[in-house]
């Protein structure tokens, strides 16, 4: 039988140093479309990033292949890699999925937490409102997020988390696109029932509502979307 040859002490930490590297990387870039410095479509120079990071070429380049393993960059031979261009059928596959996926965290998370635990998403939510006339915080987008993963980390279930964190990034994408039809005081309304549904006594009617507010966000997104284009793009329901 052949067997694979044991790896010695040095190789062993050079190998984990530039795994370890290359994961650090993928979190940069990984942070920067979440902070939307890196959009759609927009390419990630592979030289420019290792030269900024005072790195050598390959945990950058496999830091890329990683990302583009989730979905999140794509690689053409002319341009390289870049950030993986979201269009209204890949629009209407997350927002459903999403939509299912958060209804069924706020559920469990009223079945499965006390009220003093839920209270830190209505703090939260409490520290937007005065937000709204602040010159100085130019968006919201990021308290969003926070409710929603907040919400979805209430549910324990530990599955359904680690699913909603794959796809995290891609919800950014498209939270980017919404974000231009938006403003401070429609996140404050559009959150509300949200947060007060997490305070139902009635489980089934907090899912409908967080079901109703994704769907909203996907609409949201394709009147977005539409604004750019000198087609008609379409609202697909889903049940």
């Amino acid at each position: 039988m052949n067997q694979i040859p044991a790896k010695n002490g040095a190789n062993s930490d050079l190998l984990r140093e530039r795994k370890s590297l290359s994961q650090e990387v993928a979190e940069i870039i990984r942070d920067n479309i979440r902070q939307g410095r890196l959009t759609q479509g927009e390419r990630v120079v592979e030289s420019k990033l290792a030269k900024d990071l005072g790195l050598s070429l390959t945990p950058v380049r496999e830091a890329v292949r990683q990302l583009v393993g989730e979905g999140i960059l794509t690689v053409s031979p002319n341009r390289g890699p870049s950030v993986r261009i979201l269009h209204p059928d890949d629009a209407y596959e997350l927002y459903s999925l999403r939509g299912q996926l958060e209804g069924l965290a706020i559920k469990l998370a009223i079945c499965q937490t006390t009220l003093e635990e839920r209270e830190e998403i209505r703090l939260l939510f409490d520290r937007m409102i005065p937000l709204v006339d602040d010159p100085s915080v130019p968006e919201l987008q990021g308290y969003s997020q926070l409710i929603h993963e907040g919400i979805v980390t209430l549910s324990r279930h530990q599955r359904l988390i680690a699913f909603y964190a794959s796809l995290s990034l891609q919800f950014a994408l498209l939270n980017q696109q919404v974000a231009r039809k938006s403003n401070k005081a429609h996140e404050v309304k559009w959150h509300r029932p949200v947060v007060e549904a997490l305070f139902l006594d009635d489980p089934v009617a907090a899912e409908a509502i967080m079901v109703e507010h994704i769907r909203e966000s996907y609409e949201a997104y394709i009147t977005a979307y539409a604004s750019d284009q000198t087609e008609e793009v379409l609202f697909r329901e889903w049940v």
